[in-house]
């Protein structure tokens, strides 16, 4: 009995159920849909070989079928090339535009060659079904170098992928599909090409049995390590979709696999521009991308970090950036994980209060508490750079009067007037400071004593077009005490403003005698 038929069924019927079951796993994975094209190859190699080994058929039907075939085994190769481009993350080489006719054109034109009756010459009826017997010609040398230079490549691509990665489980998964790939390479080429050119037709061609072993070893590497069954992206898509915080999902070397919608919304940006590209088109931080990586494969975490988001217009954002690594099974790094707070709303929060700390409520200028702190500051960049400071301090004559003949909104329109007039007259480098009541403070950076009657000519004059154009009942004055800090005359900050109020005072007592 030829169980020879019964056989290729049982293969074909295996490498049908690995790829259902790897689209199933996984269809929007490329290399799972590559490696489901590799079966698909191996699966119509076993189902045209039902036949072929079938000694009840006519030579006309087997020679059909092995042309039938010739779309099975002279195009596994070229999917086995992709797949170890894919698995080895040779992204640069699959984004060349040659490179895909390079690897498909060949295994089209020995299909065509084939069928054209140039590969196989005749058919020899043995007791298992029929024998292919193979031409002597330079297509069927032509076949063998493209299968042994492909077959070569992947091989070596693989190898070299397993030495060089850093990631425990990519290693595992290498070294599994190595091996069970060059046990059917090795077992295949010798059934398959080296016999029948020495002219040993005493066994069947088992080709496509023997490549059984390598959809075995990807079947244990797809259950034991979970290759290619879940991707980063696959989660993230599931996890992060409708999250409202911005997610970024990076790889291994800090590229972006994919963002919620979120992101798409904060940056501007389509999912299509965004997807390879590093995380720093984010963000303007030197050597970003770098830290970041060193962080993740240190397992160490960025918690609440704050930087500005810059987006594809141009604008920067200020957001809380974290950050944490997922590992794989082996311990290695899978990629990052990256949480982006929009905080601009806070930001302007923050600088409301900010101000409402330093400013003034009524007139808009500075505060007593800041205006001290200001002043200070001034005072030590004084001394540091050698230059004098001025400062006054003023006070509204009358303002009593006005408040309680006029009324205290009155009041405050005219604090709002003089501080008004202070604006219009000083340099934008002097400081305004209300430091109580109707007091306020004036300090002029870079200037001595000299400025000081001109500082009041102006006043005075600024002033008296301000009572003019107000026209009220009431005329607004102030009187005013200059004092002076010099470098190599050094005053403490307490004994400048009461030397400035002394003489405020001063003024005053004079204008009453």
């Amino acid at each position: 009995m030829n169980v020879l038929p019964f056989l290729h069924f049982f293969v074909f019927l295996v490498f049908s159920y690995l790829l259902i079951f790897l689209l199933w796993k996984d269809l929007k994975s490329l290399l799972n849909r590559v490696c489901a094209g590799f079966l698909a190859c191996l699966a119509i190699w076993s189902f045209a070989y039902i036949f072929i080994h079938n000694i009840n058929i006519l030579k006309d039907t087997a020679m059909l079928f092995d042309n039938i075939s010739s779309i099975g085994w002279a195009s596994f190769a070229s999917f086995f090339l992709w797949f170890s481009f894919i698995f080895t993350e040779k992204k640069e080489i699959l984004k060349t535009k040659i490179i895909y006719p390079l690897i498909f054109i060949p295994p089209l034109l020995f299909i065509y060659t084939q069928w054209a009756g140039f590969l196989t010459v005749d058919y020899i009826k043995k007791p298992w079904g029929w024998e292919i017997v193979w031409s002597e010609s330079i297509w069927l040398y032509s076949y063998y170098l493209y299968y042994l230079l492909f077959m070569a490549i992947g091989l070596y691509l693989i190898l070299n992928f397993g030495k060089k990665t850093k990631e425990p489980i990519k290693k595992k998964q290498a070294r599994i599909i190595f091996i069970a790939t060059l046990i059917p390479f090795i077992l295949g080429t010798l059934t398959d090409m080296i016999l029948p050119e020495l002219l040993t037709y005493n066994m069947p061609l088992l080709g496509d049995v023997i490549t059984l072993i390598w959809a075995l070893g990807i079947v244990y590497a797809v259950a034991k390590y979970k290759l290619m069954v879940i991707t980063p992206a696959l989660a993230a898509d599931n996890i992060i979709s409708t999250m409202a915080d911005s997610l970024i999902l990076l790889d291994r070397q800090g590229n972006i696999t994919s963002v919620n919608k979120a992101v798409l919304d904060l940056s501007g940006y389509g999912k299509d521009e965004l997807k390879g590209k590093s995380i720093e088109i984010f963000f303007r931080e030197k050597d970003f991308k770098s830290t970041l990586l060193d962080r993740a494969i240190k397992k160490e975490a960025v918690r609440n970090y704050e930087l500005n988001f810059k987006t594809k217009t141009g604008d920067h954002i200020p957001v809380i950036f974290s950050s944490s690594t997922m590992m794989d099974e082996a311990g290695g790094m899978a990629g990052i994980v990256c949480i982006i707070k929009d905080i601009t709303e806070l930001k302007k929060a923050e600088e409301k209060l900010e101000k409402l700390a330093r400013v003034d409520s009524l007139t808009g200028c500075y505060n007593r508490g800041y205006g001290l702190e200001l002043l200070d500051r001034q005072i030590k960049l004084s001394h540091r750079s050698k230059s004098p400071l001025l400062l006054t301090f003023l006070d509204i004559d009358g303002f009593k009067a006005i408040n309680d003949n006029f009324g205290h909104d009155e009041g405050d329109k005219v604090l709002k007037e003089v501080n008004g007039l202070f604006k219009s007259t000083l340099r934008e480098t002097d400081i305004i400071c209300r430091m109580g009541g109707d007091e306020f403070l004036l300090i002029f950076p870079d200037s001595s004593s000299k400025e000081a009657s001109p500082i009041r000519n102006r006043l005075k004059k600024n002033l008296s077009q301000l009572n003019k154009r107000i026209k009220k009942d009431y005329q607004i004055k102030f009187s005013m005490g200059f004092s002076e800090y010099l470098p190599d005359k050094q005053k403490a900050l307490d004994e400048l403003i009461n030397i400035a109020d002394q003489k405020m005072y001063e003024e005053k007592k004079k204008k009453k005698e």
